[in-house]
């Protein structure tokens, strides 16, 4: 396994534990992704995108 940036700051026993509940494994696609599942069982798809002012009004308070 290739070492990741942040594996020196978990201890070993959190890294077995990881890798026993399969955490550490690559995912993909799978066979049937959401969209292609979605559309075969003709249910509706929602694209959604998000869009804020210039002077960050709408992007909540700063500290």
């Amino acid at each position: 396994m290739t070492d990741r940036v942040w594996d020196r700051f978990v201890s070993k026993r959190d890294q077995q534990v990881r890798a026993a509940a399969g955490h550490d494994k690559r995912v993909g696609f799978g066979k049937r992704p959401a969209i292609s599942a979605a559309r075969v069982k003709d249910l509706p798809i929602i694209y959604a995108s998000a869009a804020f002012r210039d002077d960050a009004w709408d992007g909540g308070s700063r500290v």
